[in-house]
């Protein structure tokens, strides 16, 4: 059994790969998968435009909007947006009335059940960030695995 060397609630995905590989004893095949899977995301990152453009994770709770651990998106050439630091993720809230700040140039929203999406969709300012004005907001699938493993089903799609 691998048990992580971490103190993180999200550790890295990288740090886990090398973990689990030093544990099976194969350190050097972990590194190349590690290697392999970033040259291959950063093809995809050029194929998409991605590169420089910002995220932000959220998922709206009767409290408020909380924001989510989404690191990996980074290689897809995101950057972390406002509230995605690792000091507010799951522990900032921001008020329903400020979705403004919602100001990424991708929206990922992790709606844990159908009430929690019409909450945010019905909110009078549910319209204003630009993610949403462009069509870049998503939901996440939620019967899908956990986020580490995300399977985005963007709103375009139908």
């Amino acid at each position: 059994m691998t048990v992580p060397r971490t103190e993180s609630a999200n550790p890295e995905w990288d740090d886990m790969t090398k973990q689990v590989g030093e544990s099976l004893g194969r350190a050097d095949e972990a590194d190349e998968l590690i290697d392999e899977t970033k040259a291959r995301l950063s093809d995809v990152a050029s194929d998409l435009g991605t590169e420089g453009k910002s995220y932000q994770l959220i998922s709206p709770r009767s409290e408020g909007i909380c924001f989510g651990n989404a690191a990996p998106l980074a290689l897809l050439g995101l950057e972390p947006g406002r509230h995605q630091t690792p000091e507010e993720v799951n522990g900032f809230t921001l008020s329903a009335e400020n979705l403004e700040e919602l100001d990424a140039d991708y929206l990922f929203i992790w709606a844990m059940d159908e009430e929690a999406k019409k909450q945010l969709e019905d909110n009078p300012g549910y319209d204003s960030p630009r993610s949403v004005q462009a069509g870049t907001a998503s939901f996440i699938d939620t019967d899908s695995p956990p986020p580490s493993t995300l399977r985005v089903r963007p709103a375009w799609t139908g």
